[in-house]
Order: C-alpha cells, then structure tokens, then sequence
C-alpha cells in the first residue's frame, strides 16, 4: 500500500465514530449474539443470550467473586440457576401440550370437568407414557443439589478471606475506641493552677546567712565570740 493510500484509509477512519442513534447501537451490540461470536455455550437458539448474560451479572454483582476458584464457582451456580430455570419452563410446557392433546378425550367422557382435573390427566398420561416428568425431577435434583454445593463452598471461601490491610480504617477504629477522659478529670484539670516557678535567689529555710549578712547584725567581738563556741574559726575577712 502506498504513502498516500495509508493516509487516506487513517484519515477515514478517524471520521467513523461508530453507530450513533440508539437504533444503531442496538444493532451493534446486538451483532456478537446475531453471529454467534460470543454467544454463551449453555443458552439454546430458542433461549436469550441477553437473559443468561443478566443473570450471570447479577450473582457477579452478589457475590463479587475473588480469584478463579470463586469465579469457578459463581458461574457453576449460574449455570444450574440457568438450566433449572429451563427445566422448570418445560415441565410447565409439556403439561400445557399433554392438556391440549387430551382435551377432546375428556370432552367426549366427561359432561363438565374443572382445569385440577385437566392438569392431572395430563400429568398421569405424561407419567404413564413416558419417563419425562421423571427425568426432569432427576435433572432437578442433581441440579439443586450441584448448586448448593457451590454455594456451601463459595461462602466458605469468602469466610476464610485475608483482609486487606487498610491503615486508615485501622487508625480511625483505633480513635474511636479510646476512651474520653470523665467530665470530672477534665474539670479538675480546666481548674489546677499553674504552678509557679521559684525564684532563682530564693534561700532554703536551714541555709546559713552569709557572712556579710552576719556582719551587718553582729559586731566582730560578739561574732568572734559565736564562732568560737560553735568550734568554728572566725572567717578572713572579720578576723
């Protein structure tokens, strides 16, 4: 492809912007099921892939699988969810049929009948002519049974999840669990009074007088006299 075919192919790309009208879109999405390209392998022609796609969406959105054991999970629970659902309509289909095939028989047997004795007429032929009804409640079963099974180990599993550590919530627990100081401590505390530094020349209660001090109160014959009965020589500076 040529310099100037490539340009032109990337210039008209850029003006496509996909389907614009709701009409458009819908056909757009509409087109992987149309084609088969991602259609589920459990939904039959005559069934919705929209529908399973829905359901499968809302257990995800329950149960928020983690990992691929849980999303293995989830989706065997859609899955039973899925053909249950099936089994159920068919049951309710096949007596709709059975009913309709027997409605001229009691006709011609019976004057008046009601819609009880419609239905079990076509349930007994249904039970007497064949095994359906039977193979569908053994469907049912298993099938129940394979859900509940997923959904016993699916909790377990979410049970025995590790927790993310998540500081900040952590740190908020912790300060919403500490304790407040009682109404009285605060009281007290709003009225202690500061306490009030001493002042650096304060002298202590048993310090002696400087000798300064002792010469402005004694004359130096009566402090001779004091310092010689307490042993003491008298000071340099009064001698």
């Amino acid at each position: 492809m040529s310099t100037l075919k490539s340009a032109t192919s990337r210039a008209n790309g850029a003006k496509s912007h996909g389907p614009v009208t709701a009409e458009g879109k819908a056909r757009s999405a509409s087109n992987a099921s149309t084609h088969g390209i991602f259609k589920s392998p459990f939904v039959l022609r005559n069934e919705q892939d929209a529908l399973f796609l829905q359901l499968e969406a809302e257990f995800t959105e329950e149960w928020d699988p983690q990992g691929p054991t849980e999303s293995a999970l989830v989706d065997q629970m859609v899955i039973c969810r899925w053909r249950l659902k099936r089994i159920w309509e068919a049951e309710a289909a096949a007596i709709d049929l059975q009913m309709d095939d027997d409605a001229a028989e009691l006709a011609r047997k019976y004057k008046s009948f009601d819609e009880a004795c419609r239905t079990a007429t076509a349930m007994k032929h249904l039970c007497d002519d064949s095994n359906f009804l039977t193979l569908l409640q053994r469907y049912d079963t298993s099938l129940s049974r394979q859900f509940d099974r997923a959904l016993v180990r699916l909790r377990q599993l979410k049970r025995h999840r590790v927790p993310e550590p998540q500081p900040d919530q952590i740190d908020t627990k912790k300060l919403q669990n500490e304790p407040e100081p009682a109404p009285a401590e605060i009281a007290k505390l709003q009225n202690e009074p500061n306490a009030e530094p001493e002042p650096e020349n304060a002298n202590l209660q048993n310090e002696p007088k400087s000798t300064t001090q002792l010469q402005a109160v004694l004359n130096i014959e009566d402090a001779r006299r004091l310092f010689g009965a307490l042993g003491y020589e008298l000071p340099k500076e009064l001698a």
